[in-house]
């Protein structure tokens, strides 16, 4: 199946996790939130589908939900009790979205979902086609080592909205960002320059949260 090369989805999880290995114990981290969303980056468009943003609980059965976690993700015991596992959302993921688009999220996420799909021996809801924007971002901006998400919003002056370590608000916010990575690489001053560059004028973001 052919990748479509003007539609990315931007991908965020949440796992289960503990402060410590000695409360870890014998339970295996898994995916327990999961937010999409899709990018039209058709020429000069480069903009959130509307109704494309989606959240999923999900319930694990290898591991429970920590009052750490809790702490750090806002996510409960509650919240994921009465969800569907990985394998059903895995597959709602795949009717919704498709399996012939690019997906980006900020890190090595595609390791950790296919983890957990492992896991569950299922394959995976996502194409092959997979970019780690944060290593990008890492490599263009000319930093020597990694940088957070939010860390590299405040490099360019952009503010991180809403709580982070929330999926879909994490998502969101890397929609926000690529955006402003694509309208910063279509103004710049000298074509060879990197993110620290001046651009011409300030950042078009055209990319609208529906």
């Amino acid at each position: 199946m052919a990748t479509k090369t003007n539609r990315i989805l931007i991908v965020d999880i949440e796992r289960s996790c503990w402060v410590s290995s000695e409360e870890q114990g014998l339970q295996i981290p898994e995916i327990i939130q999961i937010g999409i969303l899709e990018v039209d980056t058709s020429p000069g468009k480069v903009n959130i589908v509307p109704g494309s943003e989606v959240e999923y609980f999900v319930k694990p059965t290898h591991s429970s939900i920590s009052e750490f976690c809790t702490d750090l993700t806002g996510i409960t015991q509650r919240n994921v009790k009465n969800s569907q596992m990985w394998p059903a959302v895995a597959a709602s993921i795949l009717k919704r979205f498709g399996k012939n688009k690019a997906w980006m999220t900020w890190g090595r996420d595609d390791l950790l979902i296919k983890e957990n799909n492992e896991l569950y021996d299922i394959s995976s809801p996502f194409s092959d086609d997979f970019i780690n924007f944060g290593f990008l971002w890492t490599a263009m901006s000319g930093s020597k080592k990694n940088v957070s998400m939010k860390n590299a919003m405040e490099g360019i002056n952009m503010e991180f909205e809403g709580r982070q370590h929330g999926a879909l608000t994490d998502a969101q916010n890397l929609a926000k960002l690529f955006c402003a990575f694509t309208s910063w690489n279509r103004d710049m001053t000298e074509p060879s320059a990197n993110l620290q560059a001046t651009p011409k004028k300030p950042l078009d973001i055209k990319c609208q949260l529906m």
